[in-house]
């Protein structure tokens, strides 16, 4: 949990090395309270202390580069995450009662510039008046490594304590202006996240005045405005953002966000191409613009540089470890594909989608929903497997991975009434015509007049033999449409099985003048005998012409 609010010092430090002064001060008020239980540190490791703060405050948050910090604190230790990085206390602290135990230095991904320093005492000392001479703390929030940390501002400093001691600081932190402009840009884009849009406001507000240069932060007070609709503003404040000092993919997001404007709300295509030119002239290798370019590309009916766009934009996704970004434009470029015949080129990719769905893959986006992307795999095995003219049929190792494609999809309630559809089409090719039966039924909760699926579930109520209730479904499809000769055909085969000759006579008359055609079906109809106590087959073929 995190509280935020937002109350600035008149009195900021004006350098490092004042800061250093300041914790000294502080620390020698400590040194008197050696009856606390916990070891604090003793007033003769001070002059130590002091030795190694100094050299060590030449790293510069915001400002230092990795090899300013390799060459002050020498090669890291270990590497944390990608972009954080632990160190050795500097030289000469070894065996000092109150020395540093340990400096982790984290890194801005792109410019690769220090974002934050946690320097690690090798002794705790006490908060309370390392709180007081810090200033005024404008957010507390839990680390990611469970820790509790105070931030303060103007300082850019912080104080870090465990959550069940809060009174005992383990770590001070130095930040950039921009790694605290983060926290709020944070936190505005989790109450976007969670539909609290009027929450968004103060926190971006918050971090434009924390770092003024920083393109981020007009960002989120852009997306804010966006998530609002209040589009106009939302505007002013992406524009804000290309004008800003830093950094340049934030720049390029920025363009790509007035593009998204121009396009989807300002109907104007036009310019919104000139934007997202911007953007990839600024950012090439920018997974996100890329693949919002192929969409507003696809949105323009220009398929095969969609395509490209979606294909950049995986492959930058995958190099840059942005696996959502790879996922989506590979759903696209699947989408796009299938849309063409082309199934075969779309499988691949639906296979990698779908081993990502059965590793436990989750997205919030609707397109990397796991019904979704079972429901395409289904399809694309499917047309596959028609295009190789494979035998279709229970035994079909193929039509078992169709199967089991579209049972996933079902398993998790997809709202896509055609994966229903397609599944009970393949246990009725497979003559399970109960598990047909059921997944029509389960089909018609969701859309109970779907005409497909009830002229489905009364032709598979016939072939389980369960002729009332194929009457009774047949009549419900008709009246959705009145001339459908095939549910004409299901009546007379129903009244037949039934050996109500009257009415499947009838019925098949009206089939045939509806222009019944079905050779294969009639075909059936003679092996069955189902009109012979009626119809001799002249009689049968002259009703149902168009074949054998």
């Amino acid at each position: 949990m995190m509280r935020w609010g937002f109350a600035f010092c008149v009195v900021a430090l004006s350098d490092a090395v004042k800061l250093a002064s300041l914790c000294l001060r502080v620390l020698l008020l400590l040194s008197t309270l050696l009856c606390i239980p916990v070891q604090f540190a003793a007033a003769e490791a001070l002059p130590r202390l002091a030795a190694q703060v100094v050299p060590f405050l030449s790293v510069r948050a915001g400002l230092s580069s990795v090899a300013d910090v390799e060459r002050v604190l020498g090669a890291p230790v270990r590497q944390i995450k990608p972009d954080l990085f632990e160190y050795a206390a500097p030289a000469g602290s070894a065996g000092a009662s109150m020395d540093m135990q340990k400096i982790q230095v984290e890194y801005f991904s792109d410019s690769h510039l220090v974002a934050r320093i946690d320097a690690w005492l090798g002794t705790p000392v006490l908060a309370a008046d390392v709180r007081s001479r810090f200033g005024q703390a404008v957010l507390t929030q839990t680390r990611k490594d469970g820790q509790r940390e105070e931030l303060f501002f103007p300082q850019l400093m912080g104080v870090i304590t465990s959550l069940d001691q809060p009174d005992v600081v383990l770590a001070i932190s130095y930040l950039a202006p921009a790694a605290l402009a983060n926290v709020y840009c944070d936190l505005s884009q989790q109450a976007i996240r969670e539909r609290r849009y009027a929450d968004a406001k103060e926190p971006a507000d918050n971090a434009v005045l924390v770092d003024p240069d920083y393109a981020r932060a007009f960002l989120a007070q852009g997306i804010h405005f966006y998530y609002l609709k209040e589009f106009d503003e939302a505007m002013v404040r992406f524009v804000a953002a290309t004008r800003a000092k830093y950094p340049a993919r934030k720049i390029a997001h920025a363009h790509a966000w007035l593009a998204a404007v121009y396009w989807m709300k300002k109907s104007q295509p036009e310019q919104a191409r000139a934007e997202f030119a911007k953007a990839l002239a600024i950012a090439p290798d920018f997974d996100l613009v890329q693949l919002e370019y192929g969409r507003f590309l696809k949105a323009q009916k220009e398929l095969d540089a969609a395509m490209q766009a979606f294909l950049k934009a995986s492959e930058l996704g995958q190099a840059q470890g942005q696996t959502q970004t790879a996922n989506e434009a590979r759903m696209e470029l699947a989408i796009l594909l299938v849309g063409r015949k082309a199934s075969d080129k779309a499988l691949p990719y639906l296979t990698q989608l779908a081993a990502w769905a059965d590793g436990g893959g989750k997205s919030s986006v609707s397109i990397l929903s796991a019904d979704y992307i079972y429901a395409y795999y289904g399809y694309a095995l499917a047309a596959v497997r028609g295009e190789r003219n494979l035998m279709m049929g229970g035994d079909d190792p193929e039509t078992q991975k169709v199967i089991a494609a579209y049972e996933k999809a079902v398993r998790l309630e997809t709202k896509a009434t055609w994966v229903y559809a397609a599944l009970g089409s393949e246990y009725e090719d497979s003559s399970e015509w109960a598990k047909a039966e059921a997944v029509y039924r389960r089909g018609l909760v969701l859309d109970a007049r779907h005409l497909g699926l009830n002229q489905k579930l009364a032709d598979v109520l016939v072939e389980a033999g369960q002729y009332e209730a194929a009457l009774r479904q047949a009549e419900l499809a008709l009246t959705m449409a009145p001339n459908d000769a095939e549910r004409m055909m299901t009546m007379a085969r129903a009244y037949g099985l039934l050996k109500r000759g009257q009415e499947a006579v009838t019925w098949l008359r009206k089939a045939g003048a509806a222009g019944y055609r079905a050779q294969y079906r009639r075909s059936i109809m003679l092996e069955e005998g189902v009109f012979d106590d009626w119809l001799s087959e002249e009689e049968l073929r002259r009703l149902l012409p168009g074949g054998r």
